[in-house]
């Protein structure tokens, strides 16, 4: 089976997760979902390094540890973006959301498990419990074709739900 190391697929999931769940932070649902394949990346750009391309990162217990460091981060630009005194008048009605660190670091571990979970189903060469090798139980429950025939649904759904709060929050909005 052909090895992609960086897809937006995992996009879709995040997506239609940030429609559903909207109080989640994006920026930690976002990144968390597609930081995972920086390991890849390096793997590739650096093949002596001894990094596999599904390595630490791609275990349940790697996500987690990155997804603190993504929730971190994402805590600390919202309070940035909050201390920045934008010169222009603000052309949509929202207003930024204030997000906690603990909903921070609950988006980053959700996007980042999602990712270990979806990739679990296509990498032989991945180990969800990487300190302790086993058997990967999701692996081929789903062809390739039918997880990124699912992520790009997921997208579509997402994006469609979203545009639809959109839309109704400027429709009530316009009523006051």
């Amino acid at each position: 089976m052909g090895t992609i190391v960086f897809t937006p697929f995992h996009l879709g999931i995040s997506l239609l997760i940030q429609a559903i769940v909207i109080t989640l932070d994006p920026i930690g649902l976002f990144v968390g979902s597609v930081i995972i394949d920086v390991e890849g990346v390096y793997s590739l750009l650096f093949p002596n390094s001894g990094v596999p391309l599904h390595g630490f990162m791609h275990s349940f217990i790697g996500a987690f540890i990155l997804g603190i460091f993504v929730g971190i981060g994402s805590f600390l630009t919202h309070k940035l973006i909050h201390r920045i005194d934008f010169k222009f008048d603000n052309p949509t009605p929202f207003t930024l959301p204030n997000y906690s660190l603990q909903m921070c670091l609950l988006s980053a571990w959700i996007g980042t498990m999602s990712h270990v979970l979806l990739d679990a189903f296509l990498y032989e060469d991945q180990q969800l419990f990487y300190i302790f090798p086993a058997e990967n139980p999701f692996l081929n429950l789903l062809t390739q074709e039918l997880v990124y025939f699912l992520c790009l649904v997921c997208f579509i759904i997402g994006a469609v739900i979203l545009v639809g709060r959109y839309r109704a929050y400027l429709t009530d909005e316009e009523l006051v």
